[in-house]
C-alpha cells in the first residue's frame, strides 16, 4: 500500500508511540519507523520534537493511539521541556541521555551532542520545565574541560 509522506500542521505531527512515556512534554526521536516516536535515551539519538501536553500509557501504545509531536525548528512557539538538572538562562540545551525524554544544559564533558535550542529562563530545580527556544537539532562536538 502506498503511504503518503508525513505532513505537518502548524509544526506538529500525529505519530504513534513505540513505548510508554510517564510525563508530558518529553523529548522524542524517530521510533521504529517514520510514523512512530520514542523518548530520546542515547547521545546518538537525533531529537525530533516534543510530545505535546500528554503522557503515553501502555494502553495508548497497544491501541495505536496517535499523539501530537511538536517538531523542532517548525513549531511556531517556544516549548516547555522537563529539565533533569539546573539550566542557566541562555544556555544551549540538549537531550539528557541519562534521563530519557528530559533536557540538560550542554555539558563540558567531551562528546558529540545534538543542541535543540536555548533556555529562555534559568531552571533551578530538576524536574521543572525549561522554556526552550527550539531549533532544528545541530550536532556540536565538545572537546572536554
Amino acid at each position: 500500500m502506498l503511504q503518503l509522506p508525513l505532513e505537518t500542521s502548524r509544526g506538529t505531527e500525529s505519530l504513534f508511540a513505540d513505548a510508554a512515556i510517564t510525563f508530558p512534554f518529553a523529548i522524542v526521536k524517530t521510533g521504529s519507523d517514520d510514523r512512530h516516536f520514542a523518548a530520546t535515551a542515547n547521545v546518538a539519538d537525533i531529537p525530533r520534537g516534543v510530545v505535546m501536553h500528554d503522557t503515553v500509557s501502555s494502553d495508548d501504545v497497544a491501541a495505536l493511539i496517535k499523539k501530537t509531536v511538536a517538531v523542532f525548528g517548525l513549531f511556531p512557539e517556544s516549548l516547555p521541556v522537563p529539565a533533569s538538572a539546573p539550566i542557566a538562562a541562555g544556555a544551549q540545551v540538549v537531550a539528557d541521555p541519562a534521563n530519557p525524554g528530559k533536557a540538560m544544559q550542554l555539558p563540558a564533558t567531551a562528546g558529540t551532542y545534538y543542541v535543540i535550542g536555548r533556555a529562555r529562563f534559568a531552571v533551578v530545580t530538576a524536574g521543572d520545565p525549561v522554556s526552550l527556544i527550539h531549533q532544528v537539532p545541530v550536532a556540536v562536538t565538545v572537546a572536554g574541560a
